[in-house]
């Protein structure tokens, strides 16, 4: 997996800076919490209106998201531009 590389510490940050992406484009607004120590995005589907492809989209934004994050970092760049 691509975050093999990472160690945890980075891997929190990635989520950290993944999460202010998703919450700053206003696709999606997932929250954030912590399990055994490590950072993590947390969604709460609590609306009925929810649909399968209000999720895929969280998830292919994720990955997308996720990527951008991850190639601006090895290229030295600041991660937070995704």
């Amino acid at each position: 997996p691509a975050s093999a590389a990472l160690t945890p510490e980075q891997e929190d940050d990635l989520n950290r800076d993944m999460l202010m992406q998703l919450q700053l484009s206003g696709e999606a607004v997932p929250s954030h919490g912590v399990v055994d120590g490590r950072f993590v995005l947390r969604i709460a589907i609590t609306n009925h209106r929810t649909t399968d492809a209000d999720l895929d989209l969280l998830l292919t934004r994720c990955g997308e998201i996720g990527r951008a994050l991850m190639a601006g970092a090895s290229a030295g760049g600041d991660r937070r531009t995704a």
